[in-house]
């Protein structure tokens, strides 16, 4: 059986990041359905050994900021076509960067196509003792099209290792 995950995201805050080469943003996570477990954090961590899930899950991530402000300007932000451009993935405690962006879909991390500007749709198999850095970003309509980025964790059950969770204001 999946579990069915349904997130709000937001952005607000932005800022050029030079060393990362994107836009960085004080990011609210917001899970909405289920009301219990909590399976997404505020800082979009997922960690489902603490949610105590051991089923697949599904999440949906609804983005919200489908406009943001930068340096005084409104400017679309749009989850990428296709999707999974908008959902990078990199094993362990790796760190995505502008040429380093991982992929979402082989193994038991996968997005599905054909979902629109403004949805994302992640499937998690939850294979066991597997923790993942993921970005997830959306494109901004400025300069060409540049990346708004933001990377939380997740945790897969039977991971028996802590993991220190930072929120993805501090990580950028």
């Amino acid at each position: 059986m999946t579990l069915q995950v349904v997130v709000n995201v937001m952005a607000d805050n932005l800022r050029w990041n030079p060393s990362k080469g994107w836009y960085a943003a004080t990011f609210i996570f917001q899970q909405v359905s289920p009301l219990s477990p909590i399976v997404v954090d505020k800082f979009g961590n997922i960690n489902l050994p603490k949610a105590k899930v051991t089923d697949a899950i599904e999440v949906t991530y609804n983005w919200a900021s489908t406009a943001v402000e930068i340096d005084g300007d409104l400017y679309p932000a749009v989850v990428a076509d296709p999707p999974g451009e908008s959902f990078w993935v990199l094993p362990g405690n790796a760190k995505p960067n502008a040429t380093n962006k991982g992929s979402p879909n082989g193994g038991d991390l996968s997005v599905p196509n054909g979902t629109g500007p403004d949805k994302l749709i992640l499937n998690n198999a939850n294979q066991p003792n597997k923790v993942y850095t993921y970005c997830f970003a959306v494109k901004v309509g400025i300069d060409g099209g540049q990346w708004l980025v933001a990377d939380p964790k997740i945790v897969n059950t039977g991971t028996s290792r802590l993991y220190s969770y930072q929120s993805p204001n501090q990580a950028n």
